[in-house]
């Protein structure tokens, strides 16, 4: 018995050794999250759904709302400040639809106003000029015409309103709707031609152009029956550059028969700085024949000795 024991040890001592190992340490489970964790999760997850929602507004803002600078939120409730800069809303991601990841921060951007500079002709004249150019046609055409304009050569027609308001005694005259003629005889025609475009508006003092200065009296004589004084006054202008020591005594009384006092003085002045033109008027016989006019120049001449 003792032999067989010594046996059994003397092999298991021969016997390689077997090598057991220790089993790895598992880790410990995470601990339970505490509850300021907790709160931290839920925020991040209200935050987020807000976003979800300013995202939303922002693209309904930027497609429908006519405003622009106001900051897009869920209510809607801030306005930013006015900046040079563009200004844009940040709209944080959220997961597609489509793919199921999530996509990529946008900016949108929203600029401020900015006026064009758009290349237009300035206006061609306004409303005055339109209702000008309406009335001629009319005249021409010998539409809505109620009276008739009497010449040595004929009839012209034209519109009572449009005289009346040039004078108040052709608005008197017209003030009975039975008046349709007016009679400027013995005028010519290019007298009473000159004098009713000039109501129209066709003549001013640019194209004021009587062909004879007698054409030019018949101008003042009309401007002087009717009450023309603004018409009357591109006569005198015509009438002041055709004046010399010939014709000086008649100018003079012309501008006594129809009123043009300034004229008359400005004649008489000029005749009075100029010895050689005073010495000629005075030796006119049509002088003698104007007590008044002689007596102005011989004082002159008493005041200048």
């Amino acid at each position: 018995g003792i032999s067989n024991c010594a046996l059994i040890s003397g092999y298991e001592a021969m016997a390689p050794k077997k090598v057991i190992k220790a089993a790895p340490k598992k880790a410990p489970p995470p601990a339970p999250a505490p509850k300021k964790a907790a709160e931290k999760d839920k925020k991040a997850a209200n935050a987020k759904k807000a976003s979800k929602v300013e995202e939303e507004d922002a693209m309904s803002e930027a497609h429908s709302s006519p405003v622009q600078g106001r900051r897009i939120t869920g209510r809607r409730e801030e306005q930013e400040k006015e900046s040079p800069a563009t200004r844009s809303v940040k709209v944080t991601g959220s997961p597609s639809k489509s793919a199921g990841t999530p996509s990529p921060s946008r900016t949108l951007a929203v600029s401020k106003t900015r006026r064009l500079k758009v290349a237009m002709d300035e206006p061609q004249g306004g409303s005055h000029f339109a209702l000008e150019q309406g009335l001629v046609k009319l005249r021409r055409d010998g539409r809505l015409c109620d009276v008739n304009i009497i010449s040595s050569f004929g009839r012209m027609p034209a519109h009572r309103t449009v005289l009346a308001a040039h004078s108040d005694k052709l608005a008197e005259r017209f003030q009975d709707q039975l008046t349709t003629e007016l009679d400027m005889q013995p005028a010519s025609h290019e007298a009473v031609d000159l004098v009713v475009r000039w109501t129209y508006g066709e003549v001013s003092a640019e194209n004021f152009q009587p062909t004879t200065p007698k054409v030019n009296e018949e101008v003042l004589r009309i401007s002087s029956e009717f009450g023309l004084p603004l018409l009357a006054e591109l006569g005198a202008a015509r009438l002041a550059e055709s004046v010399d020591t010939s014709n000086a005594v008649a100018s003079v009384r012309l501008c006594e028969e129809f009123g043009l006092s300034k004229l008359r003085a400005a004649i008489v002045q000029s005749i009075v700085e100029d010895p050689l033109a005073l010495d000629a008027v005075a030796k006119d016989p049509a002088t003698l024949s104007h007590p008044a006019l002689m007596r102005e120049l011989l004082a002159s001449i008493a005041q200048a000795a």
